[in-house]
């Protein structure tokens, strides 16, 4: 009867044991999760935080981009208004209508 206890007694034993695995795989996989939300949340932050600094850099370094165009943009027209000018000055010289053919001809000089 003494070794029908001792077996019962191993047996409740490993049960035990087990049970005090399984609550310990559930604890670390429950830590391993909270980890990782939590390491996804710095991440994230992280990556708001540079963007930010990223996009202020962006900006000290290009200045007002608004302004920027529009300097830009009167300073093509600017050199548009004078290259027409000189297209309107040396058209004249530069093409001849010829009146006795009706065609055009290039005259150098």
């Amino acid at each position: 009867m003494e070794s029908q206890d001792n077996i019962q007694l191993l047996l409740a034993a490993e049960k035990e044991g087990q049970e005090i695995v399984n609550k310990a795989r559930s604890e670390k996989t429950q830590r391993l999760r909270q980890a990782k939300e939590e390491a996804e949340r710095e991440i994230a932050h992280y990556r708001a935080h540079r963007e930010e600094k990223y996009k202020k850099m962006l900006e000290e370094q290009t200045g007002n981009s608004g302004s920027t165009n529009e300097a830009l943009n009167a300073q093509v027209d600017e050199e548009l208004k004078s290259m027409n000018a000189v297209v309107e000055e040396r058209m004249p010289k530069v093409w001849h209508r010829s009146s006795w053919q009706g065609n055009i001809r290039v005259v150098h000089g």
